[in-house]
């Protein structure tokens, strides 16, 4: 599992996440935006305030999402992410540390931290 930490936007700004979310972005569990790889590559994850399952393709250092959430409540940056995730490209990864690239304008990629 990963939790999201960071927002890189384009202009080389990066963001926390507790900062993105203000005042409700005290790192609790319901504010936590977490992404789970799965075997036969399906994903699932929390975004907020939402759930959410999908499929990943990895090939290389490329990576394909397809996530929506199962639930539809609004919360702060819960709809982004899902944007983010979907417009994914490619990867880094090392044992602690996930970035996921995307192909919006408006976001560069999530970091995430690994959680257990």
């Amino acid at each position: 599992k990963w939790r999201l930490r960071n927002v890189f936007y384009p202009n080389g700004v990066i963001v926390p996440i507790e900062k993105i979310l203000g005042n409700n972005g005290s790192n609790n569990e319901f504010n936590q935006f977490i992404l789970d790889f799965q075997e036969d590559n399906i994903l699932s994850g929390f975004s907020g305030c939402n759930t959410y399952g999908g499929y990943y393709k990895i090939e290389h250092s490329k990576i394909e999402i397809n996530a929506g959430s199962i639930t539809e409540m609004a919360c702060k940056f819960s709809a982004d992410y899902d944007r983010i995730l979907n417009n994914s490209t490619k990867f880094m990864a090392a044992p602690q540390k996930l970035v996921i690239y995307s192909s919006l304008d408006a976001f560069k990629a999530l970091e995430f931290e690994r959680v257990r």
